[in-house]
């Protein structure tokens, strides 16, 4: 049987998640498993999840790259074939070429403090693959991003699968649409 992860924090769980997982389920087809990885008390920007950690499970205090790296592997280890999420912009090739592109940087683009690691490897992505490299800007694509960094160090491979997310990232106007 297909199964399909989502790596997500669903805090609170909203139309706009039930949209992904509605994408998810016509891209793997009805008899795919969709396997949903949540994070534990608090969720990875660093909030309380509004329901305790023995209902959610995830590397959820780490930084954008380790709470990546441990979803994806959890889902690896699941048996998963691929990984869906949502992304504001962006196509599964283009994190993963930037993921590549990533992977490429020279060893002391990879150290230092987190901070200047980050800037350091945006500069050089953006330096690499302007167009690509803005996507990194985008809360959700950046976290695609680290996705895509952490699928290319699996033993098994997943597919990528990227989906248009609705609305934006902060939004604060509640409408009928996302309840």
């Amino acid at each position: 049987m297909k199964s399909i992860a989502i790596i997500a924090e669903f805090n609170p769980f909203h139309t706009g998640h039930a949209h992904l997982i509605s994408q998810v389920r016509q891209a793997a087809g009805p008899d795919a498993a969709i396997v949903i990885i949540m994070s534990g008390a608090f969720v990875q920007r660093g909030e309380p999840a509004f329901f305790d950690k023995w209902h959610r499970a995830v590397w959820a205090l780490s930084s954008a790259a380790g709470f990546a790296t441990g979803g994806v592997t959890l889902a690896s280890r699941l048996g998963c074939q691929g990984l869906a999420c949502g992304v504001e912009n962006g196509t599964a090739e283009d994190f993963l070429a930037l993921a590549r592109c990533a992977h490429s940087l020279p060893d002391r683009e990879k150290e230092g403090p987190k901070e200047t690691a980050g800037r350091e490897q945006t500069e050089y992505l953006l330096a690499a693959s302007p167009e690509k490299g803005r996507l990194l800007e985008q809360p959700n694509a950046l976290l695609a991003f680290e996705y895509a960094k952490a699928l290319l160090n699996q033993d098994r491979p997943l597919a990528f699968w990227p989906f248009p997310r609705q609305g934006h990232h902060g939004d604060t106007e509640l409408g009928p649409a996302f309840a």
